[in-house]
């Protein structure tokens, strides 16, 4: 099964609530995804994914951090996550 998710709503990175708009984002795909029953990781780590300019643009960098984030994800026995990791 192949979901395809809409971003197309964007602003620019000054925008006052860009960074706002980004965290409800990563909260819907992570809720939508959740209800499909896909393990998921926190809305922080994926926030955290989106903002992290360390990744730059090598895929490389990109699948070496998720596949650690994969990891952190699998291995979670409590999939209870506290108010502060979720957000």
């Amino acid at each position: 099964t192949v979901f395809v998710i809409d971003v197309s709503q964007s602003v620019d990175l000054d925008h006052p609530n860009a960074l706002e708009f980004l965290r409800r984002d990563a909260a819907n795909v992570n809720d939508f995804f959740a209800r499909k029953g896909v393990d998921v990781m926190t809305v922080r780590q994926l926030f955290d994914f989106c903002v992290d300019q360390s990744i730059g643009d090598s895929d490389e960098a990109a699948e070496s951090y998720l596949s650690k984030l994969q990891t952190v994800v699998t291995n979670r026995q409590d999939m209870t996550v506290t108010h502060s990791e979720q957000l």
